[in-house]
């Protein structure tokens, strides 16, 4: 495969034409979130089945390196067996916290690994205990803590476990993007910004703990990985109005798309969802749960935006402006990165399990390049003109994206390994790829033949079904 030079645009500042602005809709309604119960345990061993019988709908299991205390996989199939959702908590002492930095960088590494073995997707957080009545002039070496757990994980994956005094400080200084409080040591206070609190201890006889969710999203594994079982489309109607339908109801946005353009949609961490696309303006708007905004960003007749939601909350965008320079905008930050696309085509963009969103796209030189979080690389492989690629943030840890080469085969490059699949695609058309919980990813293509495939660690071969000529498959 030949090597591409590296193609670096200075763009302008991207304003849209809005001689006939489209109109936004009113505000959407917010829903109350529902109340989850929740049991915390550590050597005792209850009755999954009675738990769920009880109305209980998640457990909160420990990593600490003793077998005794810890969560097993098997324990966690069978929790999730039992429908009920898992959440992760280290805690191999009470008092880890106040031994700094290096100590969360120690404690981080052996509580991934361990949470990655009982089957948590690379995504999910996990809470790290204070589990004592932390004093004010401790606070400091217990932020240093949280730092050193940041530094492996990422921010974005970072809870922690305590009274209200420790559990607001850290939400206060940023080091937290997940909170689990307790009662104890609270003064009947409740930080609004933890997801989880505990109100009650020895329920059950004395072998559990006696938890609430109070949010949608509270780092919940096994059940949906955090989502609900929601399902949310968005798409262009026949009359070039936006439009969404699914379990958060249909609706007309009256908001008109660009002609032969396509929206995203991704689901938020906190609920709802949040989509992305092209005004009939040529304006990028984005409309949802996360708000309703016309960017005054102009975008590049005929492209479309990809979105994604951050498991820290909110979103990002990707797209083409008008300048054909690649832009990112949303709640992780705006930017023109000043790297020119081929004209007409399409980024794709992933939230990574790090923290932060890497985004794929073609260069106008139909080089493959990836810039974000994770780092900016001119791969030097040549894609088929005019076709865009497809990205997935892996569980653990990374992205891996699938592209048309310039020989029509399709490849997968990223921390899953390199490989051209010498596969043949139908010219011009997208590959998908969508990341498997247990590791690896899997995309989808057609074929030159017009059947559908798949390639990848869940699998590779024809699904013996043809396609329409011309298209690209989509996956989850």
């Amino acid at each position: 495969m030949r090597s591409q030079a590296i193609s670096i645009v200075i763009s302008l500042f991207v304003a849209a034409c809005t001689d006939q602005p489209v109109e936004p809709s009113p505000d959407l309604t917010e829903t109350d979130v529902a109340v989850q119960m929740g049991v915390d345990y550590s050597f005792s061993r209850p009755s999954l089945s009675g738990l769920h019988a009880d109305g209980y709908t998640f457990v909160a299991r420990y990593l600490s390196n003793d077998p005794g205390k810890d969560l097993s996989k098997a324990e966690a199939n069978a929790i999730i067996a039992a429908d009920m959702s898992v959440v992760s908590n280290w805690e191999a002492s009470s008092t880890d916290s106040l031994s700094g930095y290096n100590q969360g960088v120690d404690d981080a590494k052996t509580a991934n690994a361990e949470a990655a073995a009982d089957g948590a997707p690379g995504t999910r957080p996990i809470y790290f205990s204070v589990d004592f009545d932390a004093a004010e002039s401790q606070q400091a070496t217990i932020n240093a803590y949280f730092d050193g757990v940041a530094s492996v994980i990422g921010r974005s994956r970072t809870g922690a476990y305590g009274g209200y005094w420790v559990i607001k400080r850290l939400f206060d200084a940023g080091k937290i993007a997940w909170g689990w409080q307790t009662y104890a040591w609270s003064g009947g206070n409740w930080d609004s910004r933890a997801q989880v609190r505990q109100v009650q201890n020895d329920i059950l006889g004395g072998c559990c703990d006696k938890d609430e969710a109070v949010a949608t999203d509270f780092g919940q594994w096994g059940h949906g990985e955090g989502k609900t079982d929601a399902v949310q489309l968005a798409f262009q109607a026949n009359t070039g109005d936006l439009w969404t339908t699914g379990t958060a109801g249909t609706k007309n946005w009256k908001l008109g798309m660009m002609d032969g353009t396509s929206p995203a949609i991704c689901q938020l961490a906190t609920g709802g969802f949040e989509v992305a696309f092209q005004a009939n303006t040529t304006s990028l708007w984005t409309v949802g749960d996360g708000g309703d905004k016309d960017w005054s960003l102009g975008m590049m007749t005929g492209s479309s935006p990809s979105i994604t939601c951050l498991p820290s909350g909110g979103y990002e965008v990707a797209f083409e402006a008008n300048t054909t320079s690649l832009w990112t905008v949303g709640t992780a930050g705006d930017k023109n990165w000043s790297l020119g696309m081929m004209s007409g085509t399409s980024p794709a963009i992933a939230a990574i399990a790090s923290g932060g969103y890497e985004v794929a796209f073609e260069a106008n030189t139909t080089s493959l390049w990836t810039v974000g979080t994770a780092g900016d690389r001119d791969w030097n492989l040549g894609m088929m003109a005019g076709t865009s690629p497809a990205i997935a943030g892996l569980a653990s840890g990374g992205f891996e994206v699938a592209f048309e080469a310039n020989t029509t085969s399709l490849w997968t490059v990223g921390d899953a390994g390199d490989k051209d699949w010498k596969l043949g695609m139908y010219r011009g058309t997208n590959p998908s790829i969508t990341a498997l919980a247990n590791g690896g990813f899997e995309a989808a293509f057609q074929a030159n033949t017009t059947s559908l495939w798949k390639a990848g660690d869940d699998g590779n071969g024809a699904l013996n079904l043809g396609m329409k000529i011309g298209t690209s498959p989509a996956g989850i």
